[in-house]
């Protein structure tokens, strides 16, 4: 239940944190991601430490859906529905292979090692964003969604 009330709080913060600023919230997720795995990896067996992080991990991991979404729906104008779908297949994807690749941790290297993992995914994450951001630099304020009905900022 507590996971449950932590994923909620995840998904508002993350909501408002994109309506703020997209951009940087993008950029700040899987940064935010690795810290908590590296953080997850130093608490150890420490008990209370790993159930502070695991809960703190569901809120950041729950805002991710909310961070993918936000993406698409700029991206995908033209076709929303498609872009929904991307969204759901390449989530259960990622589950998929994450899973593959934990078993793979777990059976060569020990269960110790999957917050490694996670953050090794993490930081993989993190320079695809910073690439994206390079190759395709967007402007401070963005265009607003095609169903938001506010007028377009003027420059």
């Amino acid at each position: 239940m507590a996971f449950g009330v932590v994923m909620t709080a995840g998904d508002l913060a993350f909501g408002r944190l994109l309506e703020r600023s997209p951009i940087r919230t993008v950029t700040a997720y899987p940064l935010l991601c690795l810290a908590l795995y590296l953080l997850l990896d130093a608490a150890g067996p420490h008990r209370a430490p790993v159930l502070a992080t695991v809960l703190l991990w569901g809120a950041v991991r729950s805002g991710g859906l909310a961070v993918a979404q936000s993406r698409l729906a700029r991206d995908a104008t033209d076709a929303p529905e498609f872009g929904n779908s991307l969204v759901v297949s390449f989530s259960t994807l990622g589950i998929t292979l994450g899973t593959t690749l934990g078993g793979a941790v777990v059976t060569t290297a020990g269960p110790r090692h999957l917050p490694l993992a996670g953050a090794a995914l993490a930081a993989a994450a993190l320079a695809a964003v910073l690439l994206r951001r390079r190759l395709h630099p967007e402007q401070p304020q963005e265009q607003p969604h095609r169903h938001d009905t506010r007028p377009a900022p003027t420059p």
